[in-house]
């Protein structure tokens, strides 16, 4: 697959697009997003996305061409854009309920808004490992955190698995804001 005209239309997107390849038969009744830098793509996104493909039709591992900094410094990419993306379509060949995305905005809420538009009809999923949850529900990110995640989490419910060491952080956050989830 030719992907760099996708990425360079996705580049210039004013408002948050979502492309999904394969295109799915018929429009899913319920779609997960589970959004990475899959550099590389891992066995904890694969084990996610196959335990998300048991409570929904669709599946997308989406991609962003506009990636968000990591915190902390940050090493050199392992794995070129073509090249990410070839392995996540290796991994979804085959797999009906599993495909690839690619998003021209890189806020988890953003990406939601994207696959509103694109599946109109589907309850929307967001697969999170616990650190995303918690850099998602982190104050820092946002100018106004309840202006952007309150619509996204009116449109999409959440789904975490718990990294190991995440247990007292992640419980403080969703005490916290046990409002939104």
């Amino acid at each position: 697959m030719r992907w760099k005209p996708l990425l360079e239309e996705l580049r210039h997107a004013e408002r948050p697009r979502l492309i999904v390849v394969p295109e799915p038969d018929t429009e899913p009744a319920s779609v997960a997003l589970l959004a990475g830098s899959f550099d590389p793509l891992t066995v904890a996104h694969e084990a996610m996305a196959e335990s998300a493909s048991h409570g929904v039709d669709l599946v997308v591992l989406v991609y962003s061409v506009r990636t968000l900094p990591k915190e902390g410094e940050g090493s050199p990419p392992l794995l070129g854009q073509e090249e990410r993306l070839a392995a996540l379509e290796r991994f979804t060949h085959e797999r009906g309920a599993l495909a690839v995305g690619l998003c021209s905005h890189g806020l988890i809420a953003e990406q939601v808004d994207a696959a509103t538009s694109r599946f109109p009809n589907a309850a929307l999923a967001v697969v999170l490992g616990s650190d995303k949850l918690l850099q998602l529900l982190d104050h820092r990110w946002y100018e106004d955190r309840d202006a952007v995640l309150d619509p996204m989490f009116s449109r999409a419910r959440v789904l975490y698995a718990l990294r190991a060491g995440d247990e007292d952080a992640l419980e403080g956050a969703l005490r916290e804001h046990d409002r939104l989830l």
